[in-house]
């Protein structure tokens, strides 16, 4: 699964959302809160802290992780 975020406004619940890992943001909260969510292979605890462009990766990818297994690319164009 892939999405696109904007990169300092979007949010992890965001990347979750737009990926399809999550049906809808307060699913996606849900996510982050019971500790669930990861951004790169780093846990995310701030469901509001907006993605940047030091978190991308080469090329304006990111990896979005749900759980142990379940995993998205977001992009961010223009990055």
């Amino acid at each position: 699964p892939r999405g696109a975020i904007e990169v300092g406004t979007s949010t992890i619940v965001d990347a979750l959302v737009n990926s399809g890992l999550e049906k809808g943001r307060s699913a996606a909260r849900r996510t982050v809160a019971s500790g669930g969510a990861y951004l790169n292979n780093v846990k995310v605890t701030d469901e509001d802290a907006p993605i940047s462009a030091d978190d991308l990766l080469a090329g304006g990818l990111a990896l979005v992780r749900k759980g142990r297994r379940t995993l998205a690319v977001v992009c961010a164009p223009g990055a």
